[in-house]
């Protein structure tokens, strides 16, 4: 939070698009395991479950997921360290910076309205979603959110 999104954050939070990252962070000091958990998007309410080796003492999570269904919102852990048997983290919606948030039909990638890779540029810093506020075409009573924007559930398996 706080900086300028990288381009793999920005193309996570825009249009899903992992490979940016996927590409670039096995070649970064200290990163063991890089992949995208297979499945597609997930409906509110849903689960997915997935399995990644850790070794050594500094073992840490980081994950990343775009919220389809509204403008520019993602979610995820930077570098949790994993500890103990179990943890569970409940995550906000964050906003990339990297486009306004207009709440145009236009401009929104979801199934809700179907229009991905339309962009509003906007070059602001990571920072938490205000959620929708009813400024532009979406209903706020429909298309918002509460928050946790997710629970997510870590348990060593080994």
């Amino acid at each position: 939070m706080g900086t300028i999104a990288n381009h793999g954050v920005a193309a996570i939070a825009e249009g899903a698009n992992y490979a940016p990252l996927e590409e670039v962070l096995p070649g970064v000091a200290g990163v063991t395991t890089v992949f995208t958990v297979p499945g597609g998007p997930m409906r509110p309410g849903a689960s997915r479950s997935f399995e990644a080796e850790t070794r050594g003492r500094s073992e840490r999570l980081t994950l990343l997921s775009m919220a389809a269904q509204r403008q520019r919102r993602f979610t995820g852990l930077d570098s949790l360290r994993v500890r103990g048997q179990e943890a569970v983290v409940e995550t906000i919606a964050y906003v990339a910076g990297s486009e306004r948030n207009n709440e145009l039909a236009g401009f929104i990638p979801g199934p809700c309205c179907n229009n991905p890779f339309i962009r509003d540029p906007e070059g602001a810093l990571i920072r938490p979603h205000d959620g929708i506020t009813g400024v532009g075409d979406l209903d706020p009573a429909v298309y918002d959110w509460p928050e946790p924007s997710a629970r997510i559930t870590i348990t060593r398996i080994g």
